[in-house]
């Protein structure tokens, strides 16, 4: 399992991304098409590490973040979690 944190612009993704690689092992992924949302690039990391990842989320102002899903592998089964 994963969880990929999408945002409606890129640069609040790449944002998120710095400050998640000091939290987590992370990278920069398409959105997943059964996400359908956003500016087209997400933040993928391990679901082992969603804790780190909300901390981080919540520390700074993100205006344009759609959400966090935990996604299965394979994309079978898609939730959200923020």
């Amino acid at each position: 399992m994963y969880c990929v944190f999408s945002f409606k612009s890129r640069s609040e993704t790449m944002r998120f991304y710095t400050a998640a690689q000091t939290a987590a092992p992370c990278s920069i992924i398409s959105t997943p098409r059964f996400i359908g949302l956003g500016c087209g690039l997400s933040v993928k990391a391990d679901y082992k590490y969603y804790q780190a990842l909300f901390g981080v989320y919540k520390n700074a102002r993100y205006n344009t973040f759609l959400g966090a899903f935990l996604i299965e592998n394979g994309g079978g089964s898609v939730r959200r979690l923020l």
